[in-house]
Formats: structure tokens, C-alpha cells, sequence
């Protein structure tokens, strides 16, 4: 997979305008040990990843420290954002949003069947996402 690091919502706009036609994958992850499910699943996206080398996502950094995801955190408050929650992984098609995928759903299942898909690579491939039957 191609990464392409932006430092702005204005950044991942522009990054649009200009090249209309793709598709992108843009994932908002915090740096540093701050966030748990960012270091929970940074390994296992980086796995999966490797397995699509023809997709390219825009890799956004929220911040290193807990108070960089304040409410005022640019991510939380663009509208072609609107990220909420770390992990979170969204895919850009002709400059609109057509799916996401946050914290849990980006993360290993923790008894994965050898035989399925994983929810990311099942995202990455297009596949539709089925949530398991509540009990």
C-alpha cells in the first residue's frame, strides 16, 4: 500500500480536488502510547495493508499526547472528517465518503476464523460488513 502522510483536514481537500477520480483510504491514528486502540491495532493495519499494494490511504497523525484530541482537534470538527473515535479508517471516492470504519471494527478478531475475511480486508475488497447476531 502506497502511504502518503497529510498533516490537515485542508491538506486531505486539496489532496481531493486534485485528484478527483481516485479512490483514496484516509486513516486517522494517534501517535505515541496515549491511545489504546490506536497501539492495540496499528500492527494488524499495517498486516492487512501489505496485502493490498495497489490502494493508496493518507495517513493522518491526531496527535501524540491526549490533550492534542481535545474538542477542538481539526479532525473531530471538518466536515470531510469527522472523525469521533481512534482508530478510523475512511474511504474517499470521487472526493465523497463512502464508507468508514472505527476503533473495533479496524482491530484482529480475537478468535479469527482461518477460512474469513477480516472486517478491514473485507472493506478493502468492497465486501459488505456483517455484524454479528446479538445473543
Amino acid at each position: 500500500m502506497r502511504e502518503i502522510k497529510l498533516e490537515s483536514p485542508q491538506e486531505l481537500e486539496r489532496w481531493l480536488e486534485d485528484h478527483p477520480n481516485n479512490s483514496v483510504l484516509a486513516l486517522f491514528i494517534a501517535s505515541g502510547n496515549w491511545c489504546y486502540s490506536s497501539c492495540r491495532t496499528r500492527g494488524f493495519i499495517e498486516e492487512v495493508f501489505e496485502k493490498f499494494p495497489e490502494e493508496t490511504v493518507l495517513m493522518f497523525d491526531v496527535g501524540s499526547k491526549r490533550e492534542d484530541w481535545s474538542s477542538e482537534n481539526p479532525y473531530k470538527k471538518h466536515p470531510l472528517t469527522k472523525v469521533t473515535i481512534l482508530p478510523t479508517l475512511i474511504k474517499y471516492k470521487q472526493g465523497l465518503e463512502v464508507g468508514r470504519l472505527e476503533e473495533g471494527d479496524l482491530a484482529e478478531d480475537i478468535d479469527p476464523d482461518p477460512n474469513e475475511k477480516s472486517d478491514l480486508e473485507k472493506f478493502l475488497l468492497g465486501l459488505p460488513i456483517v455484524p454479528p447476531p446479538e445473543e
